[in-house]
């Protein structure tokens, strides 16, 4: 009998990066891989929801006043000098085509 995904990727320690749609990727481990895995945590950011409507109104790095949420990419760029983000989030911010093949696996 095989075993399902989940488990047989913590068995062997393995994540599955896969691509859904041309823009979307997909990252399944484990929780029992993840568990082991050393972590590091640091709030880089808070979001702060709209007292009107189900959306991001503001965001804000710990120490600083909150900011407009204006999209993602305008987040990325203020972020940028305080995580380091994958090749591909890089290659986007800077407008390179982030849909070649294998781009995220760097």
């Amino acid at each position: 009998m095989e075993e399902p995904l989940m488990v047989e990727l913590g068995r062997q320690q393995k994540a599955l990066l896969m691509q859904e749609t041309e823009a979307e990727w997909e990252l399944i481990f484990s929780h029992e891989h993840l568990a082991a895995l050393e972590q590091h945590s640091e709030l880089v950011c808070t979001f702060h929801r709209s007292s009107q409507w189900p959306i991001t109104a503001t965001w804000q790095r710990p120490g600083d006043e909150p900011q407009k949420y204006v999209d993602d990419g305008q987040l990325l760029r203020a972020l940028e000098t305080r995580v380091h983000p994958p090749a591909c989030l890089r290659d986007r911010l800077s407008g390179v085509d982030e849909r070649r093949s294998g781009r995220c696996l760097e």
